[in-house]
Formats: structure tokens, C-alpha cells, sequence
């Protein structure tokens, strides 16, 4: 034969000829047969473990701090109950009291009261016409003084009687 052995064929000794390639994957495959399998992540313990201690630690920093709340927030509770129990009783001394001032504030009690001391009704009362007449005007006020201006031309007299001309001015 002239050729090289390709592939699919056979050599002379009746050996079947493989590629390079082919060479490589073998060496390849027995490299992974020499190491132990690769196990997949989420198979694996350590992860787990770790996973597992680090929610145990959350688990126990939430609890201590709930637990921490708690008896901080102690002293609140009673107090609440003894303002819900007051809070009770202003609700109903507010009832009664707006009862009360709804029973007062009819139209018969007013009416009764009224009549004890001696009004009228309106409709009850003599009804007299009489001529209104008008009311006065108050008087306007007294005008200001005129206001008096003294001009004086030049260096000025020598005394105040020498004065010159004086003008009335109104405002």
C-alpha cells in the first residue's frame, strides 16, 4: 500500500490505526480514571455543614435578641392593661355624660324651663306695630385750625415784630 492508514482502515499487522486526536482522548481518559470522580457541589457535606452552623448562629443572635426585648418590654404590659381598663371607663362616663346633655338640651326641657321662669313662648306673646323712627347722625367733628406759614425773603429782620407778610394756609 502506498497510502498512509487512515481512520477506518487497518495496518499491515492487523492493528487498527488511530489518530492523533484520538491518542490524546486516551491519554485524557486515563489522567480522570487516575483521580478520584468529581462529586457535584451541592453533594457536598463540608458545604453543608457550613451552611447549617451559620443558620444555627442566626437562629441563636435572633433569639437571644427577641428573648433581650422581652424582658426589656416587661413593664410594659401592665401598663397597658391599667390604661385600657382606664380608657374603659372614660369611654363610658363620656356615654353618660353626652346622654345627659342630649336629655337637657330637648326641646320639651327647654320649653318647661322656660315657662318656670315666666318667658313666653313667641308665638304666645302680644304682637304690637309701632312706627320706627330713624336715628340721629352724630355731629361730624370740628374742622382743624388753619395752618400759618411765615415766608421770609433775604437775611431776616432784625426781630420778630418787623416780620413780613404772614399767609393762611388750609389744609
Amino acid at each position: 500500500m502506498t497510502a498512509l492508514p487512515g481512520q477506518g482502515q487497518v495496518a499491515e499487522e492487523g492493528r487498527r490505526v488511530q489518530s492523533p486526536a484520538a491518542q490524546t482522548m486516551t491519554a485524557t481518559q486515563a489522567m480522570m480514571a487516575a483521580q478520584p470522580a468529581a462529586r457535584p457541589r451541592w453533594a457536598d457535606d463540608v458545604l453543608w455543614r457550613r451552611r447549617a452552623l451559620r443558620l444555627l448562629g442566626v437562629w441563636a443572635l435572633l433569639s437571644v435578641v427577641l428573648v433581650g426585648l422581652r424582658v426589656s418590654t416587661a413593664a410594659i404590659r401592665p401598663e397597658l392593661r391599667d390604661a385600657q381598663t382606664t380608657q374603659a371607663e372614660l369611654v363610658k362616663q363620656r356615654d353618660a355624660l353626652s346622654l345627659e346633655v342630649q336629655s337637657l338640651g330637648s326641646a320639651n326641657r327647654i320649653s318647661a324651663w322656660a315657662e318656670e321662669a315666666g318667658m313666653l313662648r313667641f308665638a304666645d306673646s302680644l304682637k304690637r306695630s309701632a312706627e320706627l323712627s330713624g336715628v340721629e347722625a352724630p355731629t361730624p367733628p370740628a374742622p382743624p385750625p388753619p395752618l400759618k406759614l411765615r415766608w421770609q425773603w433775604g437775611p431776616g429782620p432784625a426781630t420778630p415784630e418787623d416780620s413780613s407778610p404772614e399767609k393762611l394756609v388750609s389744609p
